[in-house]
C-alpha cells in the first residue's frame, strides 16, 4: 500500500481549486475571442474571480458524493442534474431536454447533440475525479467517464477521462511529459484527442514556437465552435509544455491562445495548482481571488459554506472515504479524527440492494412509424440471490412487448430483458416526452425508476423545384469547335439553380391553412418523414443532385397560448411561417449551428401549423429546427420546450395520388446519433 501524508494532500487539493479560480478568472473576460491574446493579468484586481460553470457543476458533484457515497453511477449524477442544475445553453440545454424526456445516459449525451457533444462542458469539470483519486489515475478517468456521458460524447468523453487522470496522478508526479503520457494511458490511442495531444508534443520536442504551434494545430484540429474540445485541449497542452512548470506562464501561454479561455486558463490553474499545492501558488495571483466561492448555483444548497477553504476540506473527505474504501492502493495518512469520522459518515450511505439501466437499441426516440428498443439491466449490488417481478406502466398511447416479468438475479449478477414500445394503431398525436415508469418488487421491497423515449416530429416535405440557369443572365459565347453556333455559357450547361424568394407553391397569405397545401402532381412529390431529432435529413429523400428548393410542413398541439423561440440551423437560404404568419427569412450561407437564427412566434392553444422553406445552392441541406420557451430571455437563455405533441399527417393522404405504391413515402430519417465517434 503506497501512502500519502494528508497535509500533502490537503494542500494540493485546496492548490488545484485556488489554481482553478485563478485560471478561470484570468480567462473569463476573453472568453469566445478566437484571436491571440495578450493578456498579462486580471482586467479587475478588485474582484477577479467570476462565477463559472466550470466549477458550478462540480460543487453539485460534492453534494452528490456526500448524500450517496463513493459508488456513485452516471444515473445518480444524472438525478443530481436535473435537482439542481438549470443551465439551459449549448449541450447543458440538450442535456436537460433528453433528462426530461426520460433518456439516459450515456445516450443522454449523444442524442441530438451533434453541434456541441464534443465540446469544453465536461472537460472542464474533470477536477473533482482526479481529487477524489489521489495517485489513482484510471479510477479517476472511469469516474470522469460517468460523468461526461450525461451531455457528451465522442472525444469530449476522451478529453475528461484524459484530464481527471492526470489531476489524479499530479498528486505523486510532478513531470509534465509523463503526466501527459498517463493522460494517454486511458484514451484510445486513435482517438483525434490523442493525435491531437501527440502532434503538440512533437512541436514542443522540436522546439516549434508557441504561436507557430497554436496555428498548426488549429489548421489540423479546429472547428468553428470555440468551445470544440479537441482545439482547447490542444491550448491546455501548449500552456503545460510551453510554460515548463511555471504557474504563471502556464496560465498566461494556455489563455492567450484564444478561444475557451476561462476553461483553457482553469484547467491548467488546478493542474499546476495540485502539482505545486497551495503553499507554492504565487501570492501575486492567489490573493486576488479570495475565500469566497461566486457561483450561478444555490451554494448554499451544495456545500456547508460557500468557501474554496470548505470546498477543499470536503473534497478531502470525500477522498478519504475514496481510500477508505479500498478503491485505491493509496492510503491517506494522519488525517485528522474529524476528517475521518465524516469519511465514514460517506461510506456509510445506504447502498442501493437493485438498480435498473438502460440501454437503447437503434434511436432513443419513437415515431408513428418507429417503435422504441432498450434493453433494461437490472443489477443485483447484493451478496445473495435475489427473486422478483419487473413491472413497465407506459402512457396510455403506447403498448410495450411485456408489463411483468418475473426475474432472478445471483448475488452480484446481472438480469436483462429487451423491450419494444411502439404507439396504439390510430393515435394522431405523439407527445415529446414519452416516460415510462418501471417497478421493481424483491423480498418485500420495491425499488422505482424511469426511462423514456422522445417523440419524433413528422415533416411532409415537397419538391424538390430547380431550374437551369436562364441563358439571359450570362452573354453567350463561340466555342472555338464550333465558330458557327452560338452557345450557351459553360457555366448554364453544367449548373442548375434554386431561389429562395420564387413562389414554388402557394405561400401563406392571410386566411392560409394546410388546405392550401398542394397536392402531388407529375413535378411535385410528397414525402412524409420522421425526424427524431431537431436536424432533419434532406439529402436522403430526393436523389436530385445540385441546387434545389423544398417546402417543409408540419403540425404541433400545444396545451396553451405563449410566445415561444423558434431556433433554427440552416446553411443556406431559409423562410418560415408559424400559422400562416412570416417569422424568419434569410439568405445567409454558412457553416451551420442549431442557433444560426431565432425569431419570437406566438403559438395557439391547439393546433399550429408550420411551413418551412429551404435552399440548396451547394451539395448538401445542414437543417435543424428547433422550439425553447420564451420567458422574456434571449432565446440562449431559455429551456427547450417539450411540453407539447407532434401531429400525425396521415390524414394528408387523402388528396395524394399513389407514389411509389403507396399513398404517400413514410420513411424515417435517422439522425446523427447513429454516427460512431472516435
Amino acid at each position: 500500500m503506497k501512502r500519502l501524508q494528508y497535509g500533502s494532500y490537503c494542500d494540493k487539493v485546496l492548490g488545484g481549486w485556488l489554481g482553478k479560480c485563478v485560471g478561470g478568472s484570468l480567462g473569463a473576460p476573453t472568453e469566445g475571442i478566437k484571436a491571440s491574446n495578450n493578456v498579462k493579468f486580471y482586467t479587475s484586481c478588485d474582484k477577479a474571480q467570476i462565477a463559472n460553470d466550470d466549477l458550478d457543476i462540480q460543487l453539485v458533484w460534492i453534494h452528490a458524493l456526500k448524500q450517496r457515497g463513493v459508488e456513485i453511477t452516471a444515473s445518480d449524477l444524472m438525478e443530481e442534474w436535473v435537482e439542481h442544475v438549470t443551465f439551459p445553453w449549448s449541450e447543458y440545454g440538450y442535456a436537460l431536454r433528453n433528462f426530461r424526456t426520460g433518456i439516459h445516459p450515456p445516450e443522454s449525451g449523444r442524442f441530438n447533440n451533434s453541434f456541441y457533444g464534443e465540446s469544453m462542458g465536461c472537460p472542464i469539470r474533470s477536477e473533482i475525479w482526479g481529487m477524489i483519486c489521489p495517485g489513482n489515475p484510471e479510477l479517476a478517468a472511469d469516474y470522469a467517464e460517468n460523468d461526461a456521458s450525461l451531455d457528451h460524447f465522442g472525444n469530449s468523453i476522451h478529453a475528461e477521462r484524459f484530464l481527471a487522470a492526470i489531476e489524479a496522478a499530479a498528486f505523486v508526479e510532478n513531470d509534465i511529459c509523463k503526466l501527459l503520457d498517463i493522460g494517454l494511458s486511458v484514451i484510445p490511442a486513435d482517438s483525434r484527442l490523442a493525435q491531437c495531444i501527440n502532434y503538440i508534443t512533437e512541436c514542443f520536442n522540436n522546439r516549434i514556437p508557441l504561436v507557430e504551434a497554436r496555428g498548426l494545430m488549429l489548421n489540423r484540429f479546429g472547428h468553428p465552435d470555440f468551445t470544440s474540445s479537441l482545439q482547447n485541449l490542444g491550448f491546455i497542452v501548449i500552456g503545460l509544455l510551453y510554460g515548463m512548470g511555471d504557474f504563471e506562464k502556464s496560465l498566461l501561454s494556455a489563455v492567450n491562445c484564444g478561444f475557451d479561455t476561462d476553461c483553457t486558463g482553469a484547467t491548467v490553474g488546478a493542474i499546476l495548482g495540485i502539482t505545486l499545492g497551495a503553499s507554492s501558488l504565487p501570492k501575486k495571483w492567489v490573493d486576488p481571488i479570495g475565500n469566497k466561492i461566486i457561483s450561478l448555483l444555490d451554494i448554499n444548497a451544495l456545500l456547508d459554506e460557500p468557501t474554496i477553504n470548505c470546498l477543499s476540506r470536503e473534497t478531502c473527505e470525500i477522498g478519504m472515504a475514496v481510500s477508505m474504501a479500498g478503491k485505491t492502493d493509496w492510503l491517506i495518512d494522519n488525517a485528522p479524527e474529524v476528517l475521518v469520522i465524516a469519511a465514514d459518515g460517506i461510506l456509510d450511505k445506504p447502498k442501493r440492494e437493485i438498480s435498473i439501466d438502460v440501454e437503447y437499441l437503434g434511436m432513443s426516440s419513437i415515431s408513428f412509424s418507429d417503435s422504441g428498443n432498450a434493453r433494461l439491466f437490472v443489477r443485483n449490488h447484493t451478496g445473495h440471490d435475489i427473486k422478483g417481478t419487473l413491472e413497465l406502466f407506459v402512457p396510455e398511447i403506447m403498448v410495450s412487448s411485456f408489463t411483468k416479468v418475473d426475474f432472478f438475479v445471483q448475488a452480484m449478477g446481472v438480469f436483462q430483458i429487451d423491450v419494444k414500445v411502439s404507439l396504439k394503431s390510430g393515435v394522431m398525436q405523439l407527445p415529446v416526452v414519452n416516460r415510462i415508469k418501471h417497478i421493481c418488487t424483491y423480498d418485500g421491497k420495491s425499488s422505482e425508476g424511469w426511462f423514456g423515449f422522445s417523440g419524433a416530429s413528422q415533416w411532409l416535405v415537397m419538391g424538390p423545384f430547380w431550374e437551369p440557369l436562364p441563358n439571359s443572365a450570362i452573354k453567350t459565347c463561340r466555342y472555338i469547335a464550333h465558330q458557327s453556333l452560338s452557345l450557351p455559357p459553360y457555366e448554364v450547361m453544367v449548373l442548375n439553380t434554386a431561389y429562395l424568394d420564387k413562389e414554388y407553391i402557394p405561400e401563406p397569405v392571410q386566411g392560409w391553412d394546410r388546405d392550401n397545401l398542394p397536392p402531388h402532381t407529375p413535378h411535385l412529390e410528397r414525402v412524409v418523414i420522421n425526424s427524431h431529432e431537431d436536424k432533419v435529413d434532406l439529402d436522403n429523400i430526393f436523389t436530385l443532385q445540385g441546387p434545389q428548393t423544398l417546402y417543409l410542413y408540419r403540425e404541433i398541439d400545444s396545451p396553451q397560448e405563449r410566445k415561444a423561440w423558434i431556433v433554427i440551423g440552416a446553411n443556406d437560404g431559409i423562410k418560415v411561417w408559424i400559422n400562416g404568419v412570416e417569422c424568419l427569412s434569410s439568405i445567409d450561407r454558412m457553416y451551420t449551428f442549431p442557433g444560426h437564427h431565432s425569431a419570437e412566434v406566438k403559438l395557439n392553444q391547439g393546433v399550429n401549423t408550420i411551413l418551412v422553406k429551404v435552399v440548396r445552392s451547394g451539395a448538401n441541406f445542414d437543417y435543424s429546427f428547433a422550439l425553447k420557451e420564451h420567458n422574456d430571455q434571449h432565446w440562449h437563455k431559455e429551456q427547450h420546450l417539450v411540453d407539447y405533441s407532434n401531429i400525425r399527417l396521415s390524414d394528408l393522404k387523402n388528396d395524394t395520388p399513389e407514389l411509389d405504391g403507396k399513398l404517400i413515402k413514410e420513411i424515417s430519417v435517422l439522425e446523427v446519433s447513429e454516427i460512431t465517434h472516435k
